[in-house]
């Protein structure tokens, strides 16, 4: 699953040779650059299950270090960790 932030808007897109593509944008408060990162969709969406708020904070350095979702209920800090993405160009995957 890939996560493209940009301004005031979050691109969602995840890809899987069994299922297909899916591609959906959602409107966010983002004031940065265009920044990139992805995830495998469980070590994401399990905790995103559980909370039970409208409004979530990511908390990211850059696209290679774990990051934070955090919520408006007290100390609730929870730790992800992004996952290289490959892109395949000529039948040669290379990092992104």
């Amino acid at each position: 699953m890939k996560l493209i932030f940009s301004k005031n808007n979050l691109d969602i897109t995840a890809n899987t040779p069994e299922v297909g593509e899916a591609k959906e944008s959602i409107a966010i408060t983002y004031k940065g650059k265009e920044f990139n990162i992805a995830f495998n969709p469980e070590f994401l969406m399990d905790p995103l299950k559980n909370i039970e708020s409208d409004e979530i904070f990511f908390d990211f350095i850059d696209e290679l270090s774990p990051g934070v979702i955090k919520y408006k209920r007290p100390f609730l800090t929870l730790h992800v960790a992004p996952s290289p993405v490959l892109e395949w160009s000529y039948g040669v995957a290379a990092k992104s």
